[in-house]
């Protein structure tokens, strides 16, 4: 008899044992007054209203793998956020997703009773998920879910087994602790135990439109007898010209190879004739950061840094080093100066047009990608954000004109009494008189003039002072927010993610399309350069 056959016996007998079942049914009524196996039961009385459900927990079993995957998602009661605890507690965009799941066991009705039997629990796929007990070999285990209250009040639990053939959208169920066998129409795809499902995947959330400039550092850490070997390959600047619609190159360093100090040094270089900067690749660059999503979290050691600054206590926890660098991320010191974190793979800094910077540092694989062939790689990576002070440089401000000193007139000597003057005498003092009110005049009206001008300059000022403080302090404020979102987490992301923001020499400059047909391709100038630099080496 072949497992068809087996199957297809064991179905008719499942349903033989149901019919004989229903004519000899328990008794027991739910409050409704319909007995627990009729038709039209509603399985959770008590989940009358999916906002009530205030933790979801699944467990997923893996015939292949003999594991269960364990998956919860739980609102804090005192801050009303919702956090993935089987993640290290990182915060979940689920409001809208559990009320939706929920929602689909409100008024979830029994449609037939397939079986009181519990041996034959297997057959219809709802054993229990173990984490204790379940092994590797264990057949016919079901999706376990489980909703409850904000006060842990279990609201629903369901096994969810088998689709029903030829009854497209049922499925075998039955409740944990009891032996009977349901057919209900139930969804379990909504029961989604990846991670990625629940959080906000939107690493960056950045625009693309935003971005100005990146910058490419391309270097290697190695491990050898010695301890960590740095190998920078090169550095380079790229500008996005907006008028133009295109890239520019703004700076590309080389570094010798071979090791040695020398080899730490940057050599500033430019493009050979018949080079030119990628620009498809830096596009697809930009447009990958703006849509780059996360596969998976770490939670860091404690003692590193928003910054990833280690501090002397991180640096001296062994462990947390060396968790640091099974991820391929090195707490190192260049030239003698503090230690910072610097990746296996590489880094690239992205340069947004309001004043800030994302720092991304390329680490290790990951493992493969969860329901994936082996080929589907994950890698980790670490993001920080900085302040681009170079956006924020001090304005020009005018100078301030100085008032003239007024002179310092001593008061004219007392007088002997003059003898009357004169009709003659009296009209010219007179007249002497009217001539100095009408310069004394005049000279106010020059120093008004002149207070206008100065209160004009200064106001100038104090607005070019404010508009840069202004706009620098929200730069500080962005960076804060990003800081608080990426201190705590080592990202997963997919290797092809990756691979669209991890440029290499060959990704960031490719040959022009008509240097071949000159008569100079790029990989003969590479050839000349690097038999040069040898030479160099060697005369030194």
């Amino acid at each position: 008899m072949n497992e068809g056959t087996k199957t297809a016996v064991f179905a008719g007998i499942a349903v033989l044992v149901g019919c004989v079942w229903l004519i000899a049914r328990p008794t027991e009524k739910g409050s409704n007054g319909i007995g627990i196996g009729d038709p039209g039961r509603v399985l959770f009385e008590k989940l009358d209203d999916p906002t009530q459900a205030a933790s979801l927990e699944i467990l997923r079993y893996n015939e292949e793998l003999g594991e269960i995957r364990e998956f919860k998602v739980a609102k804090n009661g005192k801050t009303g956020l919702w956090s993935i605890p089987s993640h290290s507690d990182y915060a979940a965009d689920a409001e809208t997703r559990i009320r939706d799941v929920a929602t689909s066991l409100v008024g979830l009705k029994v449609l037939g009773l397939v079986t009181q039997d519990k041996t034959e629990h297997e057959l219809f796929g709802v054993k229990e998920p173990d984490k204790e007990e379940t092994k590797l070999g264990d057949k016919g285990v079901g999706l376990l879910i489980s909703f409850e209250d904000q006060k842990g009040k279990r609201l629903a639990s369901l096994i969810i087994g088998k689709p029903i053939k030829g009854s497209e959208g049922h499925h075998f169920v039955r409740e944990p602790g009891r032996d009977l066998v349901y057919d209900v129409q139930i969804d379990p795809d909504r029961f989604s135990t990846k991670f990625d499902d629940w959080i906000k995947q939107d690493l960056l959330d950045l625009a693309a439109l935003d971005v100005e400039k990146l910058k490419v550092k391309d270097y290697s850490v190695l491990r050898n007898t010695r301890g960590f070997q740095i190998e920078p390959k090169f550095d380079a600047i790229a500008d996005w010209n907006g008028t133009d619609n295109k890239w520019e190159l703004n700076e590309f360093l080389t570094y010798r190879q071979g090791g040695g100090a020398e080899a730490l040094k940057p050599v500033a270089s430019e493009l050979l004739p018949g080079e030119e900067l990628n620009s498809d690749k830096l596009n697809e660059l930009k447009n990958a950061l703006a849509d780059l999503k996360i596969v998976d979290v770490r939670r860091k050691p404690a003692g590193l840094g928003a910054d990833l600054m280690a501090n002397e206590e991180f640096l001296n926890d062994q462990e947390s080093v060396n968790s640091l660098v099974r991820l391929g991320f090195y707490p190192l010191s260049i030239s003698g100066g503090d230690p910072e974190i610097l990746s296996a793979n590489g880094d690239l800094h992205v340069y947004m047009k309001d004043g800030y910077e994302y720092v991304l540092r390329f680490g290790n694989v990951a493992g493969t990608e969860e329901g994936s062939d082996e080929s589907k790689l994950n890698r980790y990576l670490m993001v920080t954000a900085v302040v681009n002070e170079d956006k924020f440089p001090a304005p020009e401000l005018e100078e301030v004109p100085e008032k003239p000193e007024s002179a310092d007139v001593p008061p004219p000597p007392a007088a002997e009494a003059a003898p009357p003057a004169a009709d003659g005498d009296v009209a010219k003092e007179e007249e002497e008189e009217e001539k100095a009110d009408t310069a004394a005049e005049e000279e106010s009206e020059e120093e008004s003039e002149l207070d206008k001008e100065i209160k004009r300059i200064e106001k100038e000022n104090q607005r070019k002072v404010d508009e840069r403080k202004d706009k620098r302090d929200k730069a500080v404020e962005k960076v804060r927010e990003l800081n608080a979102r990426f201190a705590d987490w080592y990202y997963v992301v997919s290797e092809d993610e990756y691979k669209k923001i991890r440029l290499n020499r060959g990704d960031l400059i490719k040959e022009g399309e008509t240097a071949a047909d000159e008569g100079f391709g790029v990989d003969a100038f590479r050839k000349l350069q690097a038999e040069g630099l040898k030479k160099e080496a060697v005369e030194e």
